[in-house]
């Protein structure tokens, strides 16, 4: 049995669905889970009552009726290209190497492919992680940054300009290598992800253009 089946996938399609009275409780254990993976401010997702709108989606990772994860995504709209751009995702430490990364990827990226029909669809997050990179590329036909493997995709660059202008107000990537300087300032992980892959784990960790502080801005275009 994939250990992934052992875990049970709850999922709001519409963030506005988590009932009222339910919210402040849902973000204090949104604040739980984070607080064992970041250093990062107190009550960050607390405050964050903004996020139950119609175009985020949330799913809860759930095991023997715990909650040991999370994850969020918006849908946006940009210059008539569908993007799914995911915000955070989170599972407890003794929870992880599990397969749970992978399974929630999946059924996101299933999820609104379906929704967008014969469109193409795109998939966009800021990290400092080499495996949520890695764990992007296979599901796309093309992404930036693409790590020095041939030219990178004009395309994608503009379109995740416009993405950064709709989330980060003030903030434009650097290409290629779609810096973000600062997004990580108030944030660091307690442990660093590495990735075994000693290319993709050099960019993120031994590149001299990026900073603990920085993020990498990805988008790519989902394989069908």
């Amino acid at each position: 049995m994939d250990a992934s089946e052992l875990y049970t996938l709850v999922v709001y399609l519409q963030a506005t669905a988590i009932p009222q009275e339910e919210r402040r409780a849902f973000l204090a254990t949104c604040d739980r889970i984070a607080d064992r993976i970041w250093h990062k401010p107190p009550h960050y997702w607390a405050v964050r009552e903004a996020l139950f709108a119609d175009n985020t989606a949330f799913l809860l990772v759930q095991r023997a009726g715990e909650t040991v994860g999370f994850s969020l995504y918006h849908r946006l709209r940009v210059d008539e290209a569908s993007v799914v751009y995911r915000g955070s995702t989170n599972i407890l430490p003794e929870h992880q190497g599990q397969g749970l990364y992978r399974t929630i990827t999946a059924r996101i990226l299933a999820t609104e492919q379906q929704a967008v029909g014969n469109d193409t669809l795109y998939v966009a997050f800021r990290t400092h992680n080499p495996i949520v990179w890695a764990a992007h590329a296979r599901w796309c036909k093309d992404m930036v940054p693409n790590l020095g493997v041939g030219e990178s995709n004009t395309t994608l660059i503009e379109l995740g300009r416009r993405v950064a202008q709709r989330l980060f107000p003030g903030v434009s990537p650097e290409p290629p290598a779609m810096i973000l300087r600062g997004a990580y300032a108030a944030f660091s992980y307690r442990v660093p992800p590495h990735h075994v892959d000693p290319t993709i784990d050099a960019f993120f960790y031994q590149n001299p253009a990026l900073s603990s502080q920085d993020a990498v801005l990805c988008i790519g275009e989902v394989r069908r």
